[in-house]
């Protein structure tokens, strides 16, 4: 029996990054010999167990076999006659298919497919041909190049050709709802959420599996409203960009370009709503490490791919205010009943699809307008809501040529603001004698004089 040390952790220790867990593979074996040894087994379909003292996943070495369509259309085969470079095959980038073990002169690099060299070229490539047997490997290779951005990683020409191809084939249709899910999540906790999205429009999935999203790319954005056009942003870092250099977003990299245009990419059309949205889920990602206010700022601006948006702001009434972007409310209904996304996710989506632009505006709203954006909001409540929202309509806001540096008035206003009306305590009226109705209309009428003085 031997045991290596595969995956993600010999990835990130040639990364010099932290190792956060531990995978192991056993060749030579059977699972009657680790029950033996007092593992436990967790995997249903896999032989998984569970190391008696550290918790540690071990697996069998195993190969697979394509039976039927999607993610789960496999049949297993472990058995002790099973190679590790067979198991290491089944893998889907070669930066994930090394493995490590333990010698008396210190270790030995078990490598295969080339991963190490891979890493010192930063590029993101598939193992096999197999990779294509699985359509969630799409959704995972996006994830890894956002995750990896910042470090110069590149998706390698002929893996992205692949996803899309695997993308025309149909496959993508057939993945759980709740896998397509926690990929995404854990992209949306990276430090470079937008690049996820950007490799799936390229290749096509997210017309698939966000279309709501995807639609935004056919949208030509009002260049007058951000006039900087040249913005430093990691747009084509996955496909074998320079990072954060500056660039015109309306020039693709050369190998992007076509394969963009043949499948209803960026089409050269220059800047447009789904631009925008990238490189605000950029600035969010800078903003805040929350990932519901990153998947509130994806969302934000679904409705301008159903049309157009309204120029004009009226301050003492904000349902119609917020009327236009009331329209992206049934899409985001739609993209998270879907997804079955949690409703925390949901809920601030809503919120900062129809408030953002009334956040921009805050400075202008009476009184009475700023207590019922409170109201709407529910900071009475939820108090936290408030600055989550504040952060996304920030990141829609800021002047892309300044990135680091460019103030949000607004949002230090509506912070002074709530500070302001949270003085007023309900308990104190109570213990001046008021009841019922009496307390709400008091409380509203010492906010609403509150929020007069500050504003005079």
């Amino acid at each position: 029996m031997d045991i290596y040390l595969v995956g993600g952790a010999v990835r990130d220790n040639l990364l010099k990054l932290p190792v956060t867990e531990r995978d192991w593979v056993v060749v030579g074996a059977t699972a009657k010999q680790l029950l033996s040894q007092g593992y436990r087994q967790v995997g249903k379909n896999f032989p998984v167990f569970l190391h008696p003292m550290s918790q540690e996943e071990y697996a069998l070495a195993r190969t697979e076999r394509k039976t039927g369509s999607g993610h789960t259309g496999f049949i297993c085969h472990a058995a002790p006659d099973v190679t590790l470079e067979e198991d290491l095959r089944r893998r889907d980038l070669t930066i994930n298919a090394m493995a490590w073990r333990d010698t008396d002169n210190g270790g030995e690099l078990i490598d295969p497919y080339h991963g190490k060299e891979d890493i010192a070229n930063r590029v993101l490539r598939h193992v096999s041909d197999a990779f294509s047997e699985d359509p969630l490997r799409i959704l995972r290779v996006a994830r890894f190049a956002a995750r990896f951005a910042s470090l110069g990683f590149t998706i390698a020409p002929e893996t992205e050709a692949l996803m899309a191809a695997m993308t025309d084939n149909g496959e993508l249709s057939t993945l759980m709802p709740e896998r397509i899910w926690q990929e995404t999540e854990k992209a949306l906790f990276s430090q470079s959420p937008q690049i996820y999205f950007q490799v799936l429009h390229h290749c096509g999935a997210l017309a698939v599996l966000f279309p709501e999203i995807d639609a935004l790319f056919d949208v030509p954005a009002a260049v007058k409203s951000h006039p900087a056009i040249d913005i430093p942003f990691p747009f084509e870092a996955a496909f074998g960009g320079q990072g954060d250099r500056p660039m015109s977003v309306d020039i693709l990299p050369d190998e992007a370009s076509t394969r963009g245009q043949q499948r209803g990419g960026f089409k050269g059309e220059g800047y447009n709503a789904g631009v925008h949205t990238m490189m605000t889920l950029h600035m969010a990602a800078r903003l805040s490490a929350q990932p519901a206010v990153r998947f509130a700022v994806l969302c934000r601006d679904v409705n301008k791919a159903i049309q157009q948006p309204k120029l004009h702001y009226q301050e003492d009434n904000l349902a119609h205010d917020v009327e236009n972007n009331l329209a992206g409310i049934p899409l985001i209904e739609q993209l998270c009943q879907r997804l079955r996304i949690p409703n925390s996710y949901r809920n601030l989506a809503r919120l900062v699809a129809e408030y953002h632009d009334v956040i921009h505006q805050a400075n202008k709203l009476s009184p009475q307008s700023l207590l019922k954006l409170f109201d709407a909001i529910d900071v009475w409540r939820k108090p936290e809501r408030l600055e989550q929202i504040i952060l996304a309509s920030q990141a829609d806001a800021r002047d892309l040529t300044d990135l680091e540096d460019q103030h949000y008035p607004q949002g230090d206003y509506l912070r002074r603001a709530l500070r302001a009306v949270q003085a007023v305590s309900a308990r104190d009226l109570v213990a001046s004698g008021l009841r019922g109705q009496a307390i709400n209309n008091e409380l509203r009428q010492r906010r609403q004089q509150i929020l007069t003085q500050l504003i005079r």
